[in-house]
């Protein structure tokens, strides 16, 4: 998790220097002391688990006078390989004991300190920083702290800065200041709001422990003491509660002014919402952390999923049309990082009708009466490595409001400043309403790393007829037309035995009314072109043989995009609509290979492309 959360926060190309330490190798000790002293008062699992953990620790051995895991080796080892291209690992993890230390515990800190001095030296060689930024960052720390309060105005830290630098730096330019400023707020020296009334924080640390730390601070643990919010009140917390903290924490000396001023900084970094005001709260506004929603505290067990309210099941529901993209990591070594979808939720708490809960938001728009003409669904992987947006609207014929909806969401999602992939989600698996077949279609297309998920809806002939008012069908299954009067339709509903995706006769046609063979077929037409057809390699098919019949199946489309225009692609976990290509004997042609169902002993006619030619609007076959 750690490892990949750093990959999410760098930038450009750089690749960020790690060592991995571990600092309870005396825990073994105490664990066998525990299992001892407590074991009979166990569970057998838990006595099975601590067992487990005393084998991992007890993997320590020396070696030339240094402790080596075993087990923490092998991890290290394989994070090597994992990480190569975008960590720099410390060849072998360190080993300490923080409790009790010894000896050998001084020279394994040496050896850490001995590495972090080399990697702080490859960060002043590698990243350079302005003379002019080093001069200032000293002159925050040094002369302004101890003289200006803790947040202080533009125009305050500039002629503090003026007199104290005196004649050795000019600070006549004002464009040249923020930008220094701004590069100080990057590196961590101070805080800089602009927009709450040209603002700066000079001590962001005593910021972060006295305030922002203290909305994220944890109940139930006897290391940690919650001063603004409330165990009750789970994830909220009132302005007196914030007034009340602060006057406290200045009579120790740090004046952050009323709690106005640092709800207005909080509100500025995403970290709150204000939440609508009522008769109750009009002298004493409440603010929600969306940021809380992550914690374990019992009061917020009842935010870890989705209210039933929220993107429910309608009662007609042809009346209503459906739209979705899923935003995915176009690196699977990364994830989004834990602060960002909260974030994400105080942007999208501007919208009408919002709610949220743990990993997901919801929004409504409504008409006259209060009647609901649409919602918008936005919910992050449990594993953070996607962002699913799903959109419906009420009667909405050209799907103006349908895909406007989704434009917005979309865009404050990209504000993330995470690079996603961009894939449609599947019509027919949303109005399923089942979050587990939440289907996507694999298309390469698609995926588009090096544009804003804004531009790619954009340039998607699906937005493109929406915004011209010309509808193009998009990544739906559309009812097909009728096949040909000498063919015979063969395919009544039925469950594809590869994922189980329910498929009937508008999503696909089969070419075999025998289910015993694996001759089914679905096809979904691409908003951004061609149809494209889904295919799955059969795990009977020998390894040996698997990559020879890839080989040819790719050799062999190259013969049905003579016939029709179409494309084939390799079927995934996340993308069902397929069918399984098995190798059989005697199995030589395009047609046998794609349709065994359509061939009996002894030969027969091949008709595949008959079959789709109500699908590609094929002339002649």
């Amino acid at each position: 998790h750690w490892l990949r959360f750093i990959v999410s926060r760098r930038e450009g190309g750089t690749i960020p220097q790690v060592a991995v330490v571990g600092t309870h190798r005396g825990a073994a000790a105490s664990i066998s002391t525990l299992l001892k002293d407590d074991g009979h008062v166990m569970s057998a699992e838990d006595r099975q688990a601590m067992i487990s953990r005393v084998k991992q620790l007890k993997s320590l051995t020396t070696i030339s006078g240094r402790r080596v895991s075993t087990t923490l080796q092998d991890t290290t080892q394989r994070f090597h390989a994992e990480f190569a291209e975008v960590l720099d690992l410390a060849a072998s993890p360190f080993l300490v004991e923080s409790v009790e230390p010894d000896a050998m515990d001084a020279t394994e800190l040496t050896r850490l300190q001995k590495w972090l001095e080399s990697a702080f030296q490859h960060i002043r060689t590698t990243r350079q920083v302005p003379q002019v930024c080093l001069q200032v960052a000293s002159l925050v720390t040094t002369k302004l702290r101890p003289t200006l309060p803790p947040i202080s105005t533009h125009t305050e830290v500039i002629a503090a800065l003026k007199a104290a630098a005196g004649d050795t730096i000019d600070f006549s330019d004002d464009a040249r200041n923020r930008a220094i400023l701004s590069h100080l707020w990057e590196a961590g020296h101070l805080m800089v709001f602009e927009d709450v009334g040209d603002t700066l924080v000079l001590d962001p640390q005593a910021f972060g422990t006295h305030v922002i730390g203290q909305l994220f601070c944890p109940h139930g643990d006897p290391n940690f003491h919650s001063l603004v919010v409330a165990e009750k009140d789970g994830y909220v917390f009132r302005r007196s509660q914030l007034n009340a903290h602060l006057a406290r924490v200045r009579e120790h000396g740090c004046d952050f002014g009323d709690a106005q001023q640092a709800l207005q900084l909080l509100t500025a970094l995403e970290l709150i919402i204000p939440l609508p005001i009522t008769a109750d709260t009009e002298d004493d506004p409440v603010f929600a952390i969306p940021g809380r929603l992550n914690q374990g505290d019992p009061a917020l067990a009842k935010y870890h999923s989705r209210p039933p309210e929220c993107w429910s099941v309608p009662s007609q529901l042809d009346q209503w049309s459906y739209r979705g993209v899923r935003l995915k990591l176009g690196s699977p070594l990364s994830l989004i990082p834990p602060s960002e979808f909260p974030r994400l939720q105080n942007r999208l708490s501007r919208f009408s009708g919002f709610r949220m809960w743990k990993h997901g938001a919801s929004v409504r728009l409504s008409g006259l009466g209060g009647v609901i003409d649409a919602e918008g669904l936005v919910e992050l992987h449990d594993a953070r490595e996607f962002i699913d947006v799903s959109v419906r609207s009420h009667q909405d014929p050209d799907e103006k409001r349908c895909i406007n909806l989704l434009l917005q969401l979309v865009a404050e999602c990209s504000r993330m400043g995470t690079s996603f992939r961009c894939t449609w989600l599947l019509v027919d698996s949303l109005k399923k309403h089942d979050d587990a077949i939440r289907w996507t279609a694999p298309e390469a297309a698609l995926n588009t790393p090096t544009v804003s998920p804004v531009e790619w809806l954009h340039s998607t002939a699906l937005v493109r007829g929406v915004e011209t008012g010309h509808m193009s069908p998009g990544p739906r299954s559309q009812p097909a037309a009728a096949l040909p009067r000498t063919l015979t339709e063969m395919g009544d509903p039925y469950d594809c035995t590869q994922c189980g995706t329910s498929v009937d006769r508008t999503d696909a046609y089969v070419v075999t009314a025998d289910r015993r063979v694996n001759g089914e077929v679905c096809v979904w037409r691409s908003a951004a072109g061609v149809p494209v057809i889904f295919y799955s390699v059969d795990l009977s098919v020998p390894a040996n043989h698997r990559d020879a019949l890839i080989a040819w199946l790719k050799a062999a489309t190259d013969v049905w995009s003579q016939a029709a225009e179409v494309r084939f692609s390799l079927a995934t976990k996340e993308n069902p609509p397929h069918f399984i290509v098995k190798m059989g004997v005697g199995t030589g042609s395009f047609a046998k290979a794609f349709f065994p169902g359509d061939y009996k002993e002894g030969g027969g006619s091949p008709r595949e492309l008959l079959v789709f030619a109500a699908l590609f609007d094929l002339k002649g076959a």
